[in-house]
């Protein structure tokens, strides 16, 4: 439905930067 996909656009919009950030903390502990 609508809100289904309403909230699976709001989950993608913010794993994006959630997983760059994490990457870059992984990346600068190395």
């Amino acid at each position: 439905g609508q809100v289904a996909s309403t909230t699976y656009f709001s989950l993608f919009l913010i794993m994006i930067p959630l997983t760059g950030w994490c990457e870059n903390k992984i990346l600068n502990l190395n």
